[in-house]
């Protein structure tokens, strides 16, 4: 999708915004970050690739100060799941302006789905990066899309775009993979925590033959 700006929130050294400026994907940046160091590195990267034009940043928490626009892409990646659930949330309302949000949370997918579902913002697909033997989710939000009333537990666990995708994706190793590793999770709460043991029976007769497959992985 071509975005009149991308705003890459926590950028750290710029390296998606770049690559997306010189495939011609985005017609300018904004990327901010808490930290000076990392905003430092990035414009003199952008300079050497003479992108100082089109390659803006900004010192910020978050989304506070920042204005977004209708055309606007709001990227918020590598960061923690708690963290990007918390920027959403503290600015409800703003990230609701934006064409498209793209989100990669490291680490409680379950918390971000949750946030996304108290802001307003619709899972419009969810897709996966693998690089250098580890595993990326990636959820990405499409103003346009209808909103949902809710998510059930499974949903928010797992996904509702993978969950719906699940029982038809043996072309699909990298969801499989990321299936797996959540059952796994879910394996290790389960033997003292009721609600996990809930969770992952529920998911058992939900899905018994794509579980049983995942299982023997």
């Amino acid at each position: 999708m071509h975005c009149r700006r991308l705003g890459d929130i926590g950028s750290d050294h710029a390296s998606v915004p770049l690559a997306l400026l010189r495939e011609g994907s985005c017609e300018s940046v904004l990327v901010t970050d808490i930290r000076q160091g990392p905003l430092s590195v990035a414009s003199r990267r952008a300079l050497e690739e003479g992108r100082g034009e089109e390659f803006q940043t900004k010192r910020t928490d978050g989304l506070d100060g920042i204005a977004l626009d209708k055309d606007d892409v709001l990227l918020i990646s590598g960061l923690g799941g708690d963290t990007i659930a918390g920027i959403l949330e503290c600015q409800a309302e703003k990230v609701l302006i934006p064409k498209r949000v793209i989100v990669q949370p490291q680490t409680k997918e379950e918390i971000v789905r949750s946030a996304f579902l108290k802001t307003g913002l619709v899972i419009a697909d969810e897709q996966f990066v693998e690089d250098r033997g580890r595993l990326y989710l990636v959820m990405i939000s499409d103003r346009q899309a209808s909103r949902p009333v809710r998510m059930s537990r499974l949903e928010l666990f797992f996904g509702p775009v993978i969950l719906s995708r699940l029982t038809k994706s043996e072309k699909e190793p990298l969801l499989h993979k990321y299936v797996t590793k959540r059952i796994r999770r879910l394996k290790k709460r389960a033997a003292y925590d009721r609600a996990t043991a809930e969770l992952l029976r529920a998911f058992e007769q939900s899905f018994p033959i794509s579980y049983n497959r995942l299982d023997q992985c």
